[in-house]
């Protein structure tokens, strides 16, 4: 249905995903802000005077019930990310990796702006702008004193994460949760083997290696290193948890990917753009995070060299991203390469190698197919994929497939031969939306995806 709407309607519902994204972003910003003015531990305890007089005979529980804002917090934002999907789907994409993408940058995002900036506004950083307002001559004090308090918040935040997103993935709770869903709407009715493997009541059995939902995934990972970044300078009992954040993540997504887990789609190497700049701007927060801190404790030559390391920053990440962009707009090289093995109008051999003593003066043609990519199938540009090189059967001598999996919809490339004796290849005609330049070192390696 995508692949049918005209260019105004894609974009007008570009449009309208982006407004609509702006305010939820708002909306929940309130919400949170709201949250987290009643979930602190002053004013439970002033809410709750049993809960009061209770932390007053015990102080050793203070530390429990401050557990309580970062777990609401964690709570009110996790259920923004099949908003967020249901908004890029709408949008038109074609593809289900571009809709993962999309959701994974405004989940990001919505994170980031949620848990710094609304939630902070319901906490210290309200008292604080009261504070500068009425004593403006301490304002380097009191930013002194009032930053590096909000730390303590954020490494209590990583703990939660750590139990409330790594111990659920790791003991598959989504997973059982589904299959008892299943188990209780079909009643118990006996079912085949494959009624058994099958997805009913939009459940997943249990032995089922359901996909991992990436983008919540991805966001919430980028999330905590932009904590970590930022919070490093400040307050460095942040490491040791992000430390060991990371040392179990690392461990628990390992198993789960490999053993538990089958991902149905792959976005070709495409969201790393997106996650890579979500890496960079933690690290030139960071960086000006330091900054700040450098000028109140009264370092202005320092504050002005920190300038040079994020304009380095920043001039090694807009380079590296634009090397990759043309990776990603135009074909790979190596795939560039093993389609020009196939539309030359030289012939192959046995093992699939172009022959320049064999000609032949009919071109080839080559379907090019978007591909369902998965962990335990062949990717292109692999050593295993010799087999798409080599010549196809006799009926179809001159018509090849080759699956890619950047593509979105399935086209067909014909060659057409000059009339000479050098028999190059002119130019080519795509079937479809595939269109672009030839040079003469690769005929596909200009051509924009």
């Amino acid at each position: 249905a995508a692949l049918r709407r005209s260019n105004r309607e894609r974009t007008s519902r570009v449009v309208f995903a982006r407004i609509a994204f702006i305010f939820l972003l708002l909306f929940w910003g309130v919400f949170t802000s709201f949250v987290g003015a009643i979930t602190s531990t002053g004013a439970l305890a002033q809410e709750i005077p049993a809960l009061e007089k209770l932390l007053e005979d015990n102080p050793d529980l203070v530390r429990y019930v401050d557990q309580v804002a970062p777990l609401a917090l964690v709570s009110i934002v996790s259920v923004v990310n099949p908003l967020l999907n249901t908004l890029a789907a709408f949008e038109g994409n074609t593809s289900y990796s571009e809709i993962d993408r999309i959701t994974m940058i405004r989940y990001f995002w919505f994170l980031v702006i949620q848990v710094f900036v609304f939630y902070s506004i319901a906490g210290t950083l309200f008292k604080t702008v009261v504070e500068i307002v009425n004593q403006p001559s301490r304002i380097i004090d009191t930013l002194a004193s009032t930053i590096p308090k909000n730390a303590a918040f954020y490494i209590s935040f990583i703990f939660v994460k750590l139990f409330s997103m790594l111990c659920v993935e790791l003991l598959r709770m989504v997973e059982a949760l589904q299959a008892l869903l299943r188990m209780l709407l079909s009643c118990n009715r006996p079912e085949t083997p494959r009624m058994k493997h099958s997805i009913r009541w939009w459940c997943y059995p249990f032995s089922f290696p359901s996909p991992r939902n990436l983008s919540n995934t991805n966001a919430n990972l980028l999330l905590m290193f932009f904590i970590t970044a930022t919070y490093a300078p400040i307050q460095p009992l942040v490491l040791p948890s992000a430390m060991l954040f990371f040392l179990l993540a690392n461990i628990i997504y390992a198993n789960v990917f490999t053993c538990s887990s089958t991902q149905t789609f792959d976005s070709g190497g495409r969201q790393w753009e997106g996650m890579y700049w979500c890496i960079v701007s933690g690290l030139i927060t960071s960086q000006l995070t330091l900054t700040g801190v450098l000028l109140i404790k009264g370092g202005l030559e320092q504050a002005v060299l920190m300038q040079l390391l994020v304009a380095g920053t920043s001039f090694s990440a807009y380079s590296i991203d634009a090397t990759y962009r043309r990776l990603v707009k135009h074909i790979p090289v190596f795939t560039a390469n093993e389609i020009d093995n196939l539309v030359s109008v030289h012939a192959v051999n046995e093992n699939g190698i172009k022959d320049v003593n064999r000609e032949t003066d009919v071109p080839r043609i080559v379907e090019l197919e978007p591909s369902i990519w998965q962990y335990d199938t062949i990717t292109p540009g692999h050593d295993d994929n010799a087999h798409r090189r080599a010549p196809a059967p006799k009926h179809i001598i001159n018509v090849y497939t080759y699956k890619h999996p950047v593509l979105s919809e399935p086209l067909s490339v014909r060659p057409h031969v000059k009339s000479t004796s050098s028999n190059k290849i002119d130019n080519i005609q795509a079937l479809g939306t595939f269109n672009g330049n030839v040079n003469e070192s690769s005929a596909f390696s200009n051509i924009s995806i």
